[in-house]
């Protein structure tokens, strides 16, 4: 919406950040200094939630230990000295040279940053190889343009066509715990190299934690808190065995609950309450 509104103020084919947030503070009446604070803290949580995508780094890595020329192309609303700051961050180096949308005012998507990057890099267009996640920029616009290319699914891509995972996801009823389980098991799936087929797991124990019994825990763990606390529980006891694991995660997510009650770990026999 911001990139519509501030389209008057476009580079080219890329609208910037830095206008997009004078749109947003001339449109909300921010001061110069609201609206600095807020473009600040989006780069400032850009920098702290990126990270390198495995897949992507092994590939990168493989080419910098082959010596092969490396260039960085993306469509970016942000300044190219902090996306160099995000690359460095997230292990990347020894790269040629860095185009970017918000540097040269075209686009990946409209196949005109592909036109600057091949007249600057003087190159054949078939000895080039472009990687990249979206279809229609980094593989259709590529071919447009006679270069190779290879795609590797998105995140978003992969977790909502390949990953069973997603569907019981879908049925969580608290929209807060469900875009938080959504973004860490689609991080989860997607931080390694996994075939592109359906599958819930991949034939994961580890999967099978993160992804089924740790939303399960976290939700039962989180009901009996906040039930507790409502009905005025002084101690909740758990029974052994069957309660073990529910107790830990109690306990966790208890520190963040001012009146939760404390807990008690007793042993039971399931003979013994089995009828109760």
């Amino acid at each position: 919406k911001s990139r519509n509104l501030a389209k008057h103020l476009s580079f080219g084919e890329e609208v910037k950040l830095i206008d997009r947030y004078k749109v947003i503070a001339n449109n909300c009446n921010l001061s110069e200094k609201k609206k600095n604070d807020l473009y600040n803290l989006e780069l400032e949580l850009e920098e702290k939630l990126s990270y390198a995508k495995p897949i992507g780094k092994e590939l990168f890595d493989f080419c910098v230990k082959n010596n092969k020329r490396i260039i960085i192309i993306s469509d970016t609303f942000f300044p190219k000295a902090f996306v160099e700051k995000l690359l460095l961050k997230s292990g990347y180096s020894n790269w040629e040279n860095i185009f970017l949308s918000s540097e040269f005012g075209a686009l990946k998507d409209s196949g005109n940053l592909f036109k600057i990057v091949i007249q600057h890099i003087n190159i054949a267009t078939n000895a080039i190889l472009h990687i990249g996640d979206n279809k229609h920029s980094d593989i259709k616009q590529a071919k447009l343009h006679q270069l190779n290319s290879i795609y590797i699914s998105s995140k978003q891509h992969f977790f909502s066509k390949y990953s069973r995972a997603s569907y019981p996801l879908s049925k969580i009823r608290d929209p807060l715990a469900k875009v938080l389980f959504s973004g860490l098991i689609s991080s989860k799936l997607t931080s390694q190299y996994l075939p592109e087929k359906n599958s819930y797991l991949y034939g994961s124990i580890e999967n099978f934690g993160y992804c089924v019994l740790g939303p399960i825990f976290f939700s039962f763990a989180r009901w009996i808190i906040e039930k507790a606390i409502l009905d005025k529980v002084d101690t909740v006891y758990f029974l052994s065995r069957d309660g073990s694991i529910v107790k830990k995660c109690y306990d966790i997510l208890s520190m963040d609950y001012k009146d939760a009650p404390k807990s008690k770990y007793i042993y039971a026999s399931r003979r013994s309450i089995r009828v109760a």
